[in-house]
């Protein structure tokens, strides 16, 4: 059965590239991030979804999709607060998924912190395997996962790393323009590491 007869795409503009979001019967089955047009972007939400064996996101049309405009307008998202259908991936798929969600907005972590936070410490290499197929970019944020060492590692968005490093720019920018809003990022004595950890200083 062809079940893209059923699929709605939300495509649209942004300052960051054209994203687009695919809906299947209320559920979000594929994304695509940083497209230099519709046509291409709306692509890639569809080869995401059809590629996509295990992984759905509930929640309405209307309220990702609005997410999906903030997150590009520089807004502090939780995607992690939607309900994320996994049951039909392997378990181990399973364990790493939820550790990725909870991953919040301007943070890091590496692939080898990752897979210990799913219960496999040493398969560092195939949690890059679960990110470079990840069908629901932005909502399932492997864009926040990065080498241990610091180095980006590898995305599978158009722009690759440089594309990466530029959303994992735009939360540390809020980040710290919410700091300073609230008084706490006054005179330096805040700085981020080399895996995107916020330390704090004393006075």
């Amino acid at each position: 059965m062809d079940f893209a007869r059923e699929w709605r795409v939300i495509t649209e503009e942004t300052k960051m590239g054209w994203f687009s979001v695919l809906f299947d019967n209320g559920e979000v089955r594929g994304t695509a991030i940083g497209h230099a047009d519709a046509t291409a972007a709306e692509k890639g939400a569809r080869r995401a979804a059809r590629d996509n064996q295990h992984t759905t996101v509930q929640g309405s049309m209307e309220e990702i999709v609005n997410d999906f405009r903030g997150y590009f307008h520089g807004e502090l998202v939780d995607f992690g607060r939607y309900q994320f259908n996994v049951s039909q991936a392997s378990e181990f798929h399973r364990h790493v998924t939820a550790a990725l969600v909870q991953i919040g907005y301007g943070e890091r972590l590496s692939y080898r912190d990752l897979a210990m936070e799913a219960g496999s410490p040493g398969a560092a290499r195939a949690v890059g395997n679960i990110m470079r197929k990840n069908p629901l970019p932005l909502i399932v944020p492997c864009h926040r996962v990065v080498g241990s060492s610091g180095h980006l590692g590898g995305f599978s968005a158009p722009g690759g790393t440089t594309f990466k490093q530029q959303l994992l720019d735009l939360e540390r920018q809020h980040v710290q323009a919410q700091m300073k809003l609230c008084g706490t990022a006054n005179d330096d004595k805040s700085t981020w590491d080399s895996q995107g950890t916020l330390n704090f200083s004393p006075a």
